[in-house]
């Protein structure tokens, strides 16, 4: 799905998740973490990995990003109130 059809101005938040290394042979982890949408309207990454909490300056970028070099094994979960069919433009 590109991401273009993502309508962030409906989303409270983005769940991200996306594979991680692992110091065990064959064994794949994931790691989780949680972009959320502020009263202002801005976004930002709650990553546990991150020293602390950073703005997302353009979430559409840092989604497409996410999305175009993971050969589909990252993940985004969109999070509303509103009725998920507000989530995405048609095509």
């Amino acid at each position: 799905m590109p991401v273009e059809r993502i309508r962030f101005e409906n989303l409270h938040a983005v769940i991200v998740n996306v594979p991680t290394k692992s110091y065990i042979p064959l064994w794949r982890g994931r790691h989780w973490y949680t972009i959320l949408r502020q009263d202002n309207g801005k976004f930002i990454n709650l990553d546990s990995k991150l020293n602390q909490p950073e703005e997302v300056p353009d979430i559409s970028v840092h989604c497409r990003n996410l999305l175009n070099k993971s050969n589909e094994e990252n993940q985004l979960f969109l999070i509303g109130k509103c009725d998920p069919s507000l989530f995405l433009t048609s095509e």
